[in-house]
């Protein structure tokens, strides 16, 4: 047949780079899964937050900047009050959230090294377009 000729991998390498994908995945979204579990109940236990667990709960139908100059006193833009106070479970619970994020990118970047021809290149071009989309607002 002649889709016989443009065929680029074998099944067995597709179904490899799936199985690879699909593995990443799963342990990536387990893993983030459990450290939002973690750190959130942690939280809500009242262990070790950066913001007390009533004020955030009493503000939380509010627009984003009423919320966190009630919460912080001051205006917060984007994520960057995570970071800022990370040690503790509120913000680490965000970590898990940051790792469910990156688990596509981080599947993609593991099956990339096992692509060859279009395959390489549509990859490459969801890696790039979902950097882009990440870095978007910083440029």
């Amino acid at each position: 047949m002649r889709w016989e000729k443009i065929r680029v991998g074998t099944d067995r390498d597709e179904k490899r780079m799936n199985h690879r994908y699909a593995l990443v995945l799963r342990y990536c979204t387990w893993t983030g899964l459990a450290v939002v579990l973690i750190f959130g109940a942690l939280y809500l236990a009242g262990v070790n937050p950066a913001y007390d667990v009533s004020t955030v709960i009493h503000h939380w139908d509010e627009p984003s900047t009423v919320f966190w100059q009630e919460v912080r006193g001051e205006y917060v833009e984007g994520y960057s009050w995570f970071l800022q106070s990370l040690p503790a479970t509120d913000s680490l619970s965000m970590t898990g959230i940051l790792l469910l994020a990156a688990t596509p990118l981080a599947a993609l970047f593991f099956v990339i090294l096992r692509m060859k021809g279009v395959y390489l290149f549509m990859i490459a071009l969801l890696i790039a377009e979902y950097l882009y989309s990440i870095l978007r607002p910083l440029l």
